[in-house]
């Protein structure tokens, strides 16, 4: 399934991108999705980006920790960035999260 990503900032407003350290990339199922959603951002720090822009914005997983990027999707933050499918982040595979493949 190929999925479509857009990065936002925690703390961005109509007037500045937010700090280094808060960003948040979601995935999207379809290219639609994540094309309106980024539209409807009023912030300057929102935007669509490619998979192999993710590294830039998720830290990487520490070597030999068996940890990698991975999607989540839970539900506490589904509200806020609907209709994203998922949150990337840094977790065990296999606990509930999708694996991100390899950029």
């Amino acid at each position: 399934m190929k999925l479509y990503y857009a990065a936002t900032n925690d703390y961005a407003d109509e007037s500045s991108v937010g700090f280094a350290n808060t960003w948040t990339v979601l995935a999207f199922a379809n290219k639609r999705d994540r094309d309106r959603w980024v539209a409807a951002q009023t912030d300057l720090a929102s935007r669509a980006i490619r998979k192999n822009d993710v590294k830039k914005y998720v830290d990487a997983p520490p070597p030999f920790s068996g940890l990698a990027r991975v999607i989540d999707h839970g539900a506490a933050w589904c509200a806020a960035y609907r209709p994203a499918i998922g949150l990337v982040t840094v977790d065990q595979p296999g606990l509930g999260y999708t694996r991100l493949e390899r950029a």
